[in-house]
């Protein structure tokens, strides 16, 4: 397909009763995109009450974009559905992630709403491919320079990688439903990041774990291949890297029982935080490689933290200095997003 088509194939869904309504419920997050037209300033009122909503133009309609703990879906959607209803009715919402199923009884029993159920990976390349025309993507260069990417940037086949507590990747070979498959993923992703930083240090925030990170130093924790081989061997064998560790962790067992050495719970958030984009990046990598392709998106609320995005960049390029990696300004919302435009069918 061309690519000047795709605008005409992504718009957004017919908006009846003045507003469009998608949630995406994840296992950790619950991410809400609602649709309006500029005109209705009771709807603008009542969304610009949130704090952390995001505000985009597009068109005629103003998209808004929200989160919330998963656990707190219940709490949260009550008086938030009951402001909306009393001016325009609700009776559908658009939804993807788990919990467009966990949810499902819950929406209908107490709120008589019914779940569209949207694909979570269709919606999320369908999100994204609709943000291009809007220039939310981006690449990363000279020292964490954010720099904007033109529409035409967007080019097929590519890997998009999707980090949200878990990590799906797929090969996207164009816009369409029947070229969009899931060729990998892993267990290692944001639920991981958060479930271990609770267990060692006692932080389960995100945001939190991420400004600890930037204050460590994972080389104090992670054991290197110049600690096993020394100096002049890695210099010989340009085929060690050095800023990937031999072992995620290595050297706590010498730190805590042999030298005694002090570290703190900085090193640790950045050693896990490390630990765990190497293995997202050394994942999509491959699957670049085995299907040839050199361009790599990144997606989902992992990447709201500007440091997680630097992590990825490097990791990335420490596997493969040609890829082309690209990051968007939506962060984790892409897959609700695509549950609110026009699916590509074909």
């Amino acid at each position: 397909m061309e690519l000047e088509k795709e605008k005409s194939y992504l718009k957004y869904k017919k908006i009846s009763n003045k507003i469009l309504i998608g949630v995406d419920i994840g296992g950790t997050l619950a991410k809400f995109a609602i649709v309006n037209e500029k005109s209705q300033l009771e709807i603008e009122n009542i969304l610009n009450s949130f704090e952390n909503m995001k505000k985009i133009e597009t068109g005629n309609y103003i998209l808004h974009l929200l989160f919330f703990p998963t656990n707190d879906f219940e709490i949260e959607i009550k008086p938030l559905l009951n402001k909306l209803n009393k001016i325009s009715p609700i009776k559908e919402i658009h939804a993807t992630g788990g919990g467009a199923y966990k949810f499902e009884t819950l929406m209908k029993k107490n709120f008589q709403i019914d779940f569209i159920k949207n694909d979570e990976l269709i919606s999320l390349v369908e999100g994204y491919i609709f943000i291009k025309n809007y220039s939310f993507i981006y690449k990363i260069e000279d020292f964490d320079k954010k720099i904007i990417v033109p529409n035409s940037d967007l080019k097929y086949p590519h890997i998009s990688v999707n980090i949200g507590s878990g990590v799906s990747i797929l090969k996207v070979n164009s816009p369409f439903k029947k070229d969009i498959q899931r060729v990998a993923g892993t267990i290692m992703g944001g639920g991981t990041l958060i479930g271990l930083s609770k267990l060692l240090i006692g932080i389960d925030n995100y945001n939190e774990i991420l400004n600890l990170a930037q204050k460590g130093d994972y080389h104090k924790l992670d054991l290197s291949y110049e600690e096993i081989y020394g100096k002049n061997y890695i210099k010989n064998n340009n085929n060690y890297k050095n800023e990937i560790p031999v072992s995620s962790f290595g050297k706590i067992y010498d730190l805590m029982t042999v030298k005694k050495n002090s570290f703190e719970k900085e090193d640790i958030a950045v050693s896990l935080l490390y630990m765990i984009c190497l293995h997202i990046t050394q994942i999509a990598n491959l699957c670049a490689k085995k299907y040839k392709i050199d361009t790599i998106y990144f997606f989902g609320n992992f990447t709201r933290s500007s440091f997680a995005i630097s992590l990825l960049n490097k990791a990335s390029l420490i596997w493969n200095k040609n890829l082309n990696i690209r990051f968007n300004i939506l962060d984790g919302f892409l897959g609700v997003v695509g549950t609110l435009v026009e699916k590509n069918e074909d």
